[in-house]
């Protein structure tokens, strides 16, 4: 009897052993499916942001507002059937069978339409009417004064140069037009960049009272605003600067303590490796940085 009872105890701690190994797996199996939905969703948002197919899984914008100013793509019908078969994953994972588009989830599924959302939105082809307006839109800037160091304003020049080249040949409507327009992107947000320091549009290097009166002289034709002036102000377009400008700065001299630090940091600032598409760090759906570039005015 004892002997029988040995066995069975034997027994029931092999199946508890079995249980514990059961349930580990099944944790584990649970943070990698997480883990592996949260990548997925994020490249979902990213090819929501670049190019507007399917829909936003977290947020709602409004018919006919400006932002999110979606990038036009050769062939958007193969991006979007990828980013919708992957939204329906991501919409069933966090909404459960209410989902409009509910589908059955596992981490087999989840890899395999991130791997072919992944190498569509890799080979994506932009339409060349984007780097056309980006062309027009930085044959605008000017270099009055010499603001910018010689070196950054020659490499924009330069790479508006390329863009143009290659928009001369009507035959190029593959994969270097993208390249060519997250290319001169950076190169205009380098410029929009070139300052850090909020409001100062004299670029000395700091926000003085010479700041709310090269404003003033701005608004009265005595001053022209470059995209780095216009990106510190802070003013998403020309036509938004106005007296508010000079005002905040002479707040800001007023109580600098009532106020942020003047060091800008976020944005378009604080991603502009994102920007790049040689950076490892490059994602498409980082002109959503820029609010100029968003909201520019012809």
């Amino acid at each position: 009897m004892k002997k029988f009872k040995s066995i069975v105890s034997l027994l029931l701690v092999a199946v508890l052993i079995c249980l514990s190994g059961v349930t580990a797996f099944a944790e584990e199996y649970d943070e990698l499916l997480d883990a592996k939905i949260n990548e997925l969703s994020e490249l979902c948002e990213e090819a929501f942001f670049a190019f507007g197919t399917y829909g936003s899984l977290f947020y709602d914008f409004d018919p006919g507002t400006i932002f999110p100013n979606f990038l036009t793509v050769v062939d958007r019908k193969e991006l979007a059937n990828a980013h919708y078969e992957a939204a329906a994953l991501c919409g069933s994972y966090y909404y459960g069978e209410k989902y409009v588009h509910y589908v059955e989830v596992d981490l087999e599924a989840v890899i395999e339409k991130y791997n072919n959302l992944y190498e569509v939105l890799h080979n994506v082809v932009i339409d060349r009417i984007e780097v056309e307006e980006l062309v027009a839109i930085c044959e605008k800037e000017s270099n009055d004064d010499c603001y910018y160091d010689e070196e950054l304003w020659n490499g924009f020049q330069a790479e508006i140069t390329q863009a143009k080249e290659l928009l001369a040949d009507e035959s190029i409507v593959d994969q270097r037009v993208t390249t060519a327009f997250y290319e001169l992107m950076y190169q205009y947000n380098l410029l929009c960049t070139y300052n850090n320091t909020l409001c100062d549009v004299d670029n000395d290097g700091t926000m003085s009272i010479m700041d709310a009166t090269y404003v003033q002289r701005y608004l009265v034709g005595l001053e022209t605003i470059n995209f780095s002036q216009l990106m510190i102000l802070p003013a998403d377009k020309i036509n938004d600067i106005s007296i508010l400008q000079a005002t905040y700065i002479q707040r800001y001299l007023a109580d600098p303590k009532y106020f942020h630090d003047p060091i800008i940091s976020d944005g378009l600032f604080g991603n502009l490796e994102k920007t790049d598409i040689n950076s490892e760090d490059f994602l498409y759906d980082s002109i959503k940085y820029n609010p100029i570039y968003y909201n520019f005015n012809f």
